[in-house]
Formats: C-alpha cells, structure tokens, sequence
C-alpha cells in the first residue's frame, strides 16, 4: 500500500492542508501516524475522491510534483 504525505493530498485535491486535515479529524478520510505528520494511503484517498466526486489520485503518484 503507497502512502503519501496530507499536504500532498491536498494538492492532488486542490485544496488547503487544513481542510484535508479537517477531513481527517471528521472521520472522513482516513490516515495514519500524528497530527504533525500524517500520510494517506492513495487506496483510501481514492475511495475517499470517489464517494465525494473529486478526480482519483494516479497509483503511480509522486510525493512532489
């Protein structure tokens, strides 16, 4: 399973750090490790992107662009 750091989610999502951070904190995305760091495993950030209509993240992502 490939994970990627929150801050890089949001970028995918286009969206701020803190509303993905949000998103944690609500149950609504999972992720793993301590606040300061978290990562998301790019399997549940697609189911995540699925159920709320954003586009699914490449399995092949890169933590930068």
């Amino acid at each position: 399973m490939r994970d990627i750091s929150y801050h890089r989610a949001a970028s995918h999502l286009r969206v701020a750090p803190r509303t993905v951070a949000k998103w944690i904190e609500g149950g609504r995305l999972k992720a793993s490790g301590d606040r300061l760091a978290w990562s998301v495993s790019v399997e549940d950030l697609n189911t995540f992107c699925r159920e709320y209509g954003f586009d699914e993240v490449p399995m092949d992502i890169e933590e930068t662009d």
